[in-house]
């Protein structure tokens, strides 16, 4: 009696073990993606000829079969913060694109509400190379979809120090190096002299905008290099009260007040000094290189131009603020063709393209290292020398809308009072912490009635 019932427990068991191996085996048979590589496939996009520029003409060259739809997603710039988010989930659910375009403050609320079929099992299944593309970028891609991979992303952003080395060379002065501390820049700026009228003068270092938020920008982008930011991680306060915000905000204010830095507040402002060769330094986006190209076409003449990183935090010289996916490349869960969106995403993400994209002027980056750029024979590895992103888009999700453009306002305001010698550091610090947080609840308290009239 004995023996037989542990004779029926071993049947029972491997019945079990069975039947868990078939439903493992059928579960691993599902995760194979069905369909036809052709027919229609809609893909959603900021603008239908530069998507078939950059992705959609080598993808019909390789599977003429298929008939590429854009579904223009260029409408979405008009939201801001939870606004773009649940537009976005809106128009997909009403234009149904195969693949969906997403970016870094958008990727992870795609993920969390579903709209994303995962990546892992095909990418294991038809061996996909991730072990190439930068590791930041899957990294990143992984941490927001719990572990998991739900797009990918072709290219990134990158930012660096543009410096004029005929100016450099004028002025004998030595040449920008990477990894410099935003104290090095701003000193290497102060070396070039300030004498003569805006509309000739020499700018150690300028902003290729003309904005009048350019002071705002630089104090966010040194504070955020070092870890700060301006509002807590729910963003209902303002976080400058401290030693470490005053000394920042004290060394931006004495560069300016140097002249060494083009002052955007002035009434010369109407155009990109760098490019005229007024400027020696300006810190701008991979984008700019198609800038500077389009600008020796109009003159007829080159700018003798040269790279390097943007300036780091000492304490943490590989980090970087600059880094950041504009593209990410996902698959609609409800998408009947999800075979086909796939071998879109693993074809755009793949060698070929990331070949081609390193021969374009765009500023597109491809994420695959072995494929730097070069324009007009000069490499742009430094793109690619910070490796560790600083990501704040979860403290910009939580601002509520408008308030950072009133708040750069502020602190555009009370530091041209600085310049004007009307108030002092310490006058104007001051008033931007008390400003800035009547703002930022004024601007909660606008927020919340407006989602009660909704």
């Amino acid at each position: 009696m004995f023996k037989c019932l542990r004779l029926r427990g071993v049947l029972l068991g491997l019945a079990l073990l069975l039947a868990l191996t078939s439903a493992c085996s059928n579960n691993a048979g599902n995760s194979k993606l069905e369909g036809k590589l052709e027919g229609p496939l809609k893909v959603m996009y900021v603008h239908e000829g530069l998507f078939f520029q950059k992705y959609g003409n080598l993808f019909i060259t390789k599977y003429p079969g298929v008939e590429l739809e854009v579904v223009n997603s260029q409408w979405m710039f008009n939201y801001a913060g939870e606004d773009i988010n649940k537009a976005l989930q809106q128009y997909v659910e009403e234009r149904q694109p195969d693949v969906i375009l997403l970016n870094e403050s958008n990727y992870s609320y795609a993920v969390d509400n579903g709209m994303l079929f995962p990546l892992d099992s095909v990418i294991q299944q038809d061996q996909f190379d991730l072990d190439s593309i930068l590791p930041f970028v899957t990294e990143s891609l992984k941490e927001q979809g719990a572990g998991m991979l739900y797009g990918l992303a072709p290219t990134f952003s990158g930012s660096a120090l543009y410096y004029n080395m005929d100016l450099f060379q004028m002025y004998n002065i030595e040449l920008p190096r990477d990894r410099m501390s935003w104290q090095e820049l701003f000193a290497l700026a102060e070396r070039f002299p300030t004498n003569g009228s805006d509309g000739e003068r020499i700018y150690g270092l300028t902003s290729s905008t003309t904005s009048s938020n350019a002071i705002f920008d630089l104090l966010s982008n040194v504070a955020r290099t070092h870890g700060l930011f301006y509002t807590s991680a729910d963003g209902t306060s303002l976080t400058m009260d401290s030693e470490a915000w005053r000394t920042i905000y004290e060394n931006i204010v004495k560069a300016y007040k140097s002249g060494a830095i083009f002052d955007p507040s002035s009434d010369f402002f109407s155009e990109d000094l760098f490019l005229k060769e007024q400027a020696a330094m300006v810190l701008e986006g991979s984008y700019y290189l198609n800038q500077i190209t389009q600008a020796e076409d109009q003159s007829g003449s080159t700018i003798n131009w040269g790279l390097a990183t943007i300036p780091v935090d000492p304490a943490e010289p590989d980090a970087t603020i600059a880094m950041g996916l504009t593209e990410i490349f996902g698959i609609n869960a409800n998408s009947p063709n999800k075979k086909l969106a796939w071998e879109f995403i693993k074809y755009i993400n793949g060698p070929e393209v990331a070949k081609t994209l390193s021969r374009t002027t765009d500023g597109s980056l491809s994420v695959r290292s072995s494929f730097v750029s070069e324009m007009n024979g000069r490499s742009l590895a430094v793109f690619y020398e910070l490796t560790k992103p600083r990501n704040f888009n979860k403290r910009y999700e939580h601002l509520p809308q408008g308030f950072e453009d009133a708040f750069a306002e502020i602190v555009s305001q009370e530091t041209t009072s600085i310049l004007e010698n009307k108030q002092t550091i310490d006058e104007a610090f001051q008033h931007i912490k008390d400003r800035g947080s009547q703002e930022l609840q004024q601007a909660h308290e606008k927020g919340s009635i407006t989602k009660k009239n909704k």
